[in-house]
């Protein structure tokens, strides 16, 4: 479930395509509920019109509620009140009448990533809200994608490939210019070519860790602790130093 920092100072009245947009690009055009690509979207109502909420009838345009939808999990989604799901952003509590922030904290204890797979992480009693989560957008289910697109699980396992290979590559270079010391200078002209090669690197996973790319969540998981090292690395041995 992806997590973004919204305005909750603007309350919006009827959904114009202005408003649309600025979902939109509020989400980085990713799904909100899967964090795929929403190549075909929907702006959803977390809390819908036929839900356990009326109260909510003057409310439910609140940007607190909309969110950025792939087509795959509006569809799964429906109507189903949300009961025992956590809105990515916010909350709606009858008891006080008003929006709660859902905090990033919040999300990131109870989901996250074992490999390519989703997985719930929340160990408290009660609801399981991740793995209501999964269950709802059939998040594992590779027989189940989007249509006119790969499915979500394929989709998920391309990316995480994808990291592992530039993490290989990264680990690879860093072996190489150490068995080569004389890479350090920079006018050898092999280590000039290690160099730029690490930091190609290194380039393209920042770039799959940035919070507009799909799945950024999913590698950090996976990759997050590993790359922390590798830069410790290249800050202690200064191989980045003439780049």
């Amino acid at each position: 479930m992806r997590y973004v920092e919204k305005n909750n100072d603007c309350q919006y009245g009827k959904i114009t395509s202005k408003i649309k947009k600025e979902i939109y690009e509020i989400y980085n055009g990713l799904c909100s509920y899967c964090d795929s690509s929403a190549d075909s979207w929907n702006i959803d109502h977390f809390y819908p019109q036929k839900n356990d909420f009326p109260e909510l009838t003057f409310k439910r345009n609140a940007i607190e509620n909309l969110h950025l939808s792939c087509y795959r999990c509006n569809i799964m989604k429906k109507d189903k009140s949300p009961k025992k799901l956590l809105s990515p952003n916010y909350y709606y509590s009858k008891d006080t009448n008003s929006w709660n922030l859902t905090l990033r904290d919040k999300i990131s204890e109870e989901f996250g990533y074992l490999l390519f797979f989703c997985v719930s992480k929340d160990k408290k009693q009660g609801v399981n809200r991740a793995a209501e989560i999964i269950k709802m957008f059939n998040l594992n289910d590779a027989e189940k994608g989007k249509p006119y697109r790969t499915s979500l699980l394929m989709t998920r396992l391309s990316i995480y490939i994808i990291a592992n290979r530039n993490i290989e590559n990264i680990i690879s270079t860093l072996e190489l210019i150490n068995k080569h010391k004389r890479c350090s200078s920079k006018q050898c002209k092999s280590g000039e070519i290690l160099r730029k090669m690490l930091y190609i690197n290194l380039l393209q996973f920042e770039m799959m860790i940035q919070e507009s790319s799909p799945f950024y969540n999913m590698v950090l998981d996976n990759f997050g602790e590993m790359i922390a090292d590798i830069y410790e690395i290249i800050k202690t041995g200064k191989v980045l130093k003439n780049l």
